[in-house]
């Protein structure tokens, strides 16, 4: 699948519930891979799916539970005009 064509499709979580529609792809660019799916929830505040957590694409994305993910693989997304991929912080991290 072409990065282009991730874009305005819809997640659902693995129980069939409305996470957000994708906006931005992040990119791991040291391994040439998608490292997350950056959404917006009905014009909340854009946050990312870590790609380990993304079960199927199709005509929809489906992800796992946020119940099922540990909470530090949780990315969020605050500037999202930037183009620049979001960054992990670590714990003391400003």
């Amino acid at each position: 699948m072409k990065v282009s064509e991730y874009y305005d499709l819809d997640i659902y979580s693995d129980r069939g519930n409305y996470i957000g529609e994708v906006k931005e792809i992040m990119l791991d660019t040291e391994n040439g891979e998608i490292a997350g799916l950056v959404f917006e929830k009905r014009g909340e505040k854009y946050t990312a799916v870590p790609y380990g957590s993304i079960m199927a694409v199709g005509d929809v994305v489906i992800a796992k539970s946020r119940k099922e993910r540990p909470p530090e693989t949780e990315m969020e997304k605050e500037d999202v005009g930037t183009g620049s991929p979001a960054e992990e912080k670590s714990e003391g991290e400003e």
